[in-house]
């Protein structure tokens, strides 16, 4: 690349200091995302049991892979 720049020694410092802090959402939820989460919740809780079975079958298949893409 005709541009390619590299990171000052500052860039590094501060991603080093970044790296270190835990993950954290840059802002509080609002009520309305709230309570669109407590609706999904509700909506799917029924299909906890399926969503692990599928989960396990998924992974099981995923196990028996010989090459890419390829299932036996």
């Amino acid at each position: 690349m005709e541009n390619e720049t590299s990171p000052s020694e500052a860039t590094r410092a501060a991603e080093r200091e970044e790296a270190g802090q835990p993950a954290t959402a840059d802002r509080a939820r609002t009520s309305e995302e709230g309570a669109e989460a407590a609706q999904s919740r509700a909506t799917f809780a029924d299909d906890a049991d399926k969503v692990a079975e599928h989960c396990e079958e998924t992974n099981e298949v995923g196990a028996k892979v010989k090459g890419e893409g390829s299932i036996e």
